[in-house]
């Protein structure tokens, strides 16, 4: 899957994101202040890099996205390992407050 090309801006409530790795925080913004599609992975293309020797982690692994300008998106783009929401595997997962998403 190739990434997304084209940004959108996020007009819905401000929410923090979060990326952590082993208890400690590696990325972090609000929504208002990013700049979508976000990729995540272990690549040096990726807005939001994961150390490369985090393994479980696929180069290319998982995009933020907005659509309608309120709904904030993560979405597997060819990972190994997949994401994860309540020990659920899925390809993708509309965000809201509260949710954690486990990737790798």
């Amino acid at each position: 899957m190739g990434m997304s090309k084209e940004k959108k801006s996020w007009r819905g409530t401000d929410l923090i994101l979060r990326l952590e790795l082993g208890g400690r925080v590696i990325h972090e913004g609000r929504v208002t202040e990013l700049t979508f599609p976000l990729q995540i992975g272990r690549k040096s293309v990726c807005v939001w890099n994961v150390p490369v020797e985090e393994r479980s982690v696929s180069g290319l692994h998982a995009e933020l996205s907005v659509r309608k300008g309120k709904e904030l998106v993560i979405r597997d783009i060819g990972s190994r390992n997949g994401i994860f929401v309540m020990g659920a595997r899925v390809t993708e997962q509309r965000l809201t407050a509260g949710v954690q998403v486990t990737i790798g």
